[in-house]
């Protein structure tokens, strides 16, 4: 018993930590900074890369994988791992690696991707592009996140 609730405090601190992201309330932007980064971030050339293999340099070494990807449009090919919606209301996809069944890429997008990232399903191959904000316990954020055709 002492376990299953230390595991779902370690979740709950986690959720918390990722969906706290910058502390700005987006009701006094409006959602206009939102979709300002979104559209800056559709036009920036995006570097491909696997899940697999960018999960793999965070677990090497989170300062160097930082150095390489914090910061940085990412268009990221893995296997839909889940979907849906944060306890925040805010929708996502998760992209792991079957090699590593414990950190997952984290996908946010906002609701102008809604109809493409909400039909994946899960063990679909896809490629997701957003920008990379580092690892967070067990996943790697990636934020702004639209859907490769």
């Amino acid at each position: 018993m002492t376990r299953v609730v230390a595991i779902f405090s370690l979740s709950l601190a986690v959720l918390v930590q990722i969906n706290c992201g910058t502390g700005k309330d987006e009701s006094t932007t409006g959602g206009a900074n939102r979709r300002a980064e979104s559209s800056k971030q559709d036009a920036s050339p995006a570097s491909a890369v696997t899940g697999a293999d960018l999960i793999e340099a965070y677990r090497r070494s989170e300062s160097e994988a930082d150095s390489q990807f914090k910061g940085k449009a990412l268009a990221v090919s893995g296997i839909v791992a889940r979907s849906g919606r944060d306890y925040l209301d805010r929708p996502y996809v998760n992209l792991k690696a079957s090699d590593n069944p414990i950190i997952e890429v984290h996908c946010t997008y906002n609701d102008a991707q809604k109809t493409p990232m909400s039909g994946l399903k899960e063990s679909q191959v896809v490629t997701i592009r957003g920008v990379c904000e580092g690892k967070l316990s067990t996943m790697i954020i990636l934020k702004n996140s639209v859907l490769v055709d």
